[in-house]
């Protein structure tokens, strides 16, 4: 019940705040799904919930979980700890699991609001290891500045396809690129 109020709330605030144009949310299947996103500010992961009808699980990295307070905080919002930099088998586990059981899981692909050259394949694992599909959604890059228009599109569901049997790490590669070129052919146009 709180999760809801609080879920709520969160919804007022941002809208009060931010000129939403949200596009395609019937795209959102009901059931396990991989919220695909891009990411360059903080807040994102905000715009994805509030275009939700409920709180999505969210990947967050270990660092958000540094006080007994904010790890409390963080968990109550269905965000569970990863560990970057490393292949953390707790947080795979946890994930398959969130899937598996029918819920929607956020990712940020990119790994980080500063763009690299390379996206994280944990995207393109759980898809295939689960068999659920992947959303891709595009938020509205660079800064949030108040009373802006923040656009959140999503796109339609997809299931990623593998030649063989047994996925790699060259088709694991090739879906998270994939999947967020998906992502960024949603952008639009602002002219």
């Amino acid at each position: 019940m709180m999760l809801k109020i609080g879920h709520r709330v969160l919804k007022i605030l941002l809208h009060t705040f931010y000129r939403f144009r949200i596009a395609g949310r019937q795209n959102i299947p009901p059931g396990g799904a991989i919220l695909c996103c891009n990411h360059t500010a903080y807040f994102d992961p905000l715009f994805v919930i509030c275009v939700c009808k409920e709180f999505p699980y969210t990947m967050g990295k270990v660092e958000l979980f540094n006080k007994k307070w904010k790890a409390a905080f963080f968990r109550w919002v269905r965000v569970f700890p990863v560990h970057r930099e490393t292949a953390d088998l707790r947080a795979i586990k946890t994930a398959l699991d969130l899937l598996r059981a029918g819920n929607r899981l956020q990712i940020f692909p990119e790994g980080t609001r500063f763009k690299t050259e390379e996206n994280k394949r944990g995207v393109a694992m759980l898809a295939l290891k689960t068999g659920v599909p992947i959303v891709p959604v595009f938020i509205t890059e660079g800064k949030k500045r108040l009373f802006r228009r923040i656009d959140v599109v999503i796109g339609a569901p997809y299931h990623p396809e593998i030649e063989g049997k047994k996925p790699g790490p060259d088709d694991y590669a090739r879906v998270a690129d994939q999947s967020m070129a998906r992502v960024y052919a949603l952008r639009p146009n602002r002219g």
